[in-house]
C-alpha cells in the first residue's frame, strides 16, 4: 500500500480530524448511497477495506484508515463499533448503511460539518458515493 498522507489540506478540513472522525465522516456518506432506483446500497463489513480503498482514490487522506497491509485501522474499527452501539449504522440483510433516524443521524454529522470544509464535504460525498456503485456493481455474488 502506498504511502498515506496523514495530514488533510486546509481546504478540505478547518480542524485536523482524528481518524474516528474521518472514518465517520466516511461511512455517514458511504451508508447513504443510493442505486438507480433510489434505494440505500449498504456495505458488507468484509468489504469495507475494499470501499475506503476505492474512496481513497478519489478523496486520498481516506487512506489513513488503512494499515500498510490494507486492513483497517483500529481507530477506524473502534469508531465502526462505536456507530454500531449508538444505532447510526444499522444492519439490513448483512449491509450496513446509516439510520434512517433523523436525530441520530444529525447528532452524527454535526462533527463532520465542524471540522470538515464544504469542499472537504462534496469530496466525500464524490468519493465515497464513487466507491459505493464501483464496489456494488464489482461485487462477485455467491
Amino acid at each position: 500500500m502506498q504511502q498515506v498522507e496523514r495530514r488533510i489540506s486546509k481546504e478540505l478540513a478547518a480542524i485536523e480530524p482524528s481518524d474516528q472522525e474521518t472514518f465517520r465522516a466516511f461511512f455517514l456518506y458511504a451508508g447513504q448511497v443510493k442505486d438507480e432506483e433510489g434505494i440505500v446500497i449498504g456495505i458488507f463489513p468484509a468489504a469495507l477495506k475494499r470501499v475506503i480503498a476505492l474512496a481513497a482514490e478519489k478523496a486520498p487522506f481516506l487512506g489513513r484508515l488503512l494499515d500498510e497491509d490494507g486492513e483497517l485501522t483500529p481507530e477506524a474499527i473502534e469508531e465502526f463499533d462505536r456507530l454500531r452501539f449508538v444505532n447510526a449504522a444499522v444492519s439490513s440483510m448483512s449491509r450496513f448503511s446509516v439510520t434512517s433516524d433523523q436525530d441520530i443521524k444529525n447528532t452524527e454529522a454535526s462533527t463532520v460539518r465542524t471540522l470538515f470544509t464544504q469542499r472537504g464535504i462534496e469530496m466525500l460525498k464524490e468519493a465515497t458515493e464513487y466507491a459505493v456503485i464501483t464496489w456494488n456493481a464489482n461485487r462477485v455474488v455467491v
